[in-house]
């Protein structure tokens, strides 16, 4: 029995593989920066999305950020007063639809969060939105199990349900069906909490951090992504997910294969501007994904990679006298407006980066030196 309870020293080196939230370092620390950075300079950027492999510490960046407006909510410190609003898509895909347990996730961190009453009375109409919405996924499921001799319908229990209703006391007695669409009125609550509603003489502002999106089944993934679409006219309202790039471009694809019946090259070609339409602005984890992007468009002799990454890295030290715009109009791939205005994006955000880095080098570089001149 001594020896089942000795310590087992080599075992407490073993680690969990959870993500990291505050003290990113290198390049993941200044991600977060640049991140912070344009949610707070209301620059009108709605999505943003940390792209990078399964594992490469993506949550723990989101994490960090979403930490970061906890700590400056508490602390009163930003313009807006931000409620950051965490997200598992992945943990509800199993559901029929996970846009509710989104309502929902939304609906409880409002009602928790140090606000008014009126906030919190819109919150719980919010979920009780979600829970119409779940409610009118459900009415069109039916079962059978036809060795039992046994079939089941959602709407028929439901109905049942309704022509008891004076008999219950249950939630549905309390629902208020001011509304026909419960996508409607979730809507429209979502709209007016950032436009009608301050606290503490600030502007409202809701950001939604969307976990896993890509390990969902792309026809659930797909959905959630259309009904974020709407969001995207909304004031008061960033979303920021933690992305695979080329597993959530699968995921559409996949979906629009499916139910379009198109080949696959179409859907891939389809489904990468569908995400280009759904991102704002995207940001690489490793600093050879982004290099991969420009170099999918080199020509033989290379040309245009050289010119964008000699852009990239000496833009900040003025060295760089050519103008961004003109080197990508001459990509050998023929890109539209869109395609032009979201790499020039992701390359303006890249030579920040990396100036981000270099300034810190410098900084160790100059405190090694005067340690060793102390020496």
């Amino acid at each position: 029995m001594n020896q089942m309870s000795e310590k087992l020293t080599s075992l407490e080196q073993l680690l969990l593989d959870e993500p990291k939230i505050g003290n990113l370092k290198d390049r993941a620390k200044y991600i977060c920066k640049v991140i912070i950075y344009l949610i707070k300079a209301q620059k009108g950027f709605k999505t943003f999305a940390v792209y990078g492999k399964w594992g490469s510490g993506k949550t723990s960046i989101c994490k960090t950020i979403h930490e970061q407006f906890q700590l400056d909510k508490q602390q009163n410190k930003s313009d807006f007063y931000y409620i950051p609003v965490w997200f598992d898509a992945w943990r509800f895909q199993q559901e029929k639809e996970i846009y509710p347990a989104l309502l929902r996730t939304i609906g409880n961190e409002l009602i928790r969060s140090d606000c008014s009453e009126e906030l919190k009375i819109k919150a719980k109409k919010l979920t009780k939105s979600a829970f119409k919405i779940l409610q009118s996924v459900l009415a069109g499921f039916k079962a059978s199990l036809p060795f039992l001799d046994l079939e089941y319908s959602a709407k028929d229990t439901l109905d049942h349900f309704y022509s008891k209703k004076e008999e219950t006391t249950g939630i549905f007695d309390k629902i208020n069906d001011e509304y026909e669409s419960p996508y409607l009125e979730a809507f429209d609550i979502l709209q007016s909490i950032p436009s009608e509603i301050k606290y503490k003489n600030k502007n409202i502002h809701i950001l939604i951090f969307i976990d896993d999106l890509d390990r969902c089944l792309p026809d659930i993934a797909f959905k959630l992504i259309e009904q974020l679409k709407i969001w995207f006219d909304i004031k008061g309202y960033t979303i920021c997910m933690a992305l695979k790039e080329d597993e959530i471009i699968k995921v559409v694809s996949k979906h629009l294969k499916n139910h379009l019946d198109i080949e696959k090259s179409d859907a891939d070609r389809m489904a990468s501007d569908y995400l280009l339409k759904v991102i704002s602005i995207g940001v690489y984890i490793d600093q050879t994904d982004f290099e991969d992007k420009v170099k999918t468009d080199k020509n033989q002799n290379n040309e245009f990679y050289e010119k964008v990454m000699s852009w990239v890295n000496n833009n900040n030290n003025n060295s760089s006298s050519s103008n961004i715009e003109d080197i990508l109009k001459d990509s050998p791939v023929k890109k539209s407006y869109r395609e032009l205005i979201n790499l020039k994006n992701e390359v303006y955000i890249e030579s920040q980066l990396r100036e981000e880095l270099k300034k810190e080098e410098d900084r160790k570089n100059k405190n090694e030196r005067k340690v060793k001149n102390k020496e």
